[in-house]
This record gives C-alpha cells, sequence and structure tokens, in this order.
C-alpha cells in the first residue's frame, strides 16, 4: 500500500486519479486557490469566458440578424437567399472567383434552429 505524498496517511489499495493524495487532502487541494492556478480560481465563474468563441457566436447572430432584417425568412431561407448572403455555391466561388465565400459561408445559417443548436454546441465545445 501507498502512502499519502502530503500527509503520509495510507491509500486504499486501488485509487484510480487521486494523484497520490488521500481524499482529505486531495478536497484540501482543489480549495485552495494556488499561484499561477486557473483564472477560474482567481474570479467568479459567470466573468470567466472564452472571449473568441463569444466573438465567434456575436458574429455569427450578427449575420443572422442582418440577414433577417433584409428580408430573409428566420425559419425557412430560400436557396437564393443563402447564396445572395454568401454561401459556398461553387459557380460563384470559382467559376466568377468570388473567394470571400469559403469564409463568409462559414457565418451563414439555414434558419433559426439551425443557428441555435449550431451556437449551442460552439459554446460547449468553445469553452
Amino acid at each position: 500500500m501507498a502512502d499519502c505524498t502530503r500527509c503520509g496517511r495510507k491509500l486504499p489499495a486501488i485509487s484510480f486519479g487521486s494523484g497520490g493524495l488521500c481524499d482529505n487532502c486531495r478536497q484540501a487541494e482543489e480549495a485552495e486557490i494556488q499561484p499561477g492556478g486557473h483564472v477560474s480560481q482567481l474570479v467568479p465563474a459567470w466573468r470567466v469566458g472564452p472571449t473568441v468563441t463569444m466573438g465567434i457566436i456575436g458574429i455569427n447572430v450578427a449575420v443572422f440578424l442582418a440577414m433577417v432584417l433584409n428580408g430573409v425568412s428566420p425559419f425557412v431561407p430560400t436557396n437564393q437567399d443563402i447564396v445572395n448572403w454568401g454561401a459556398n455555391y461553387g459557380f460563384a466561388t470559382f467559376r466568377d472567383e468570388q473567394y470571400w465565400r469559403v469564409l463568409a459561408s462559414v457565418f451563414l445559417h439555414i434558419g433559426f434552429i439551425h443557428l441555435l443548436v449550431n451556437m449551442w454546441s460552439l459554446w460547449n465545445l468553445g469553452r
């Protein structure tokens, strides 16, 4: 049997993921704010946020709102509406050399549900 590296107590025979610490020492270590620790230990959780993720979400929502305010249906936009707003349509992208469509299409969404699901996924993965 191994001993706790902090207090010397005997560890259980099987202790996965303990890092060589007993339960008491592991809980005490998690409660401490350590120098150089994660920023979430220093400020309240609501103030910690992935700014790049929030920026991308903001751009997506802004493009969607601009589309809707310019007459595109928020739930069932037509194919022509999407192409007009910069969809990566092969003929327009390569034949007409509108290469900006490759980047612009990243921020286009085909309806509110599509936007909602993608932004929820981005928020969860972007953290």
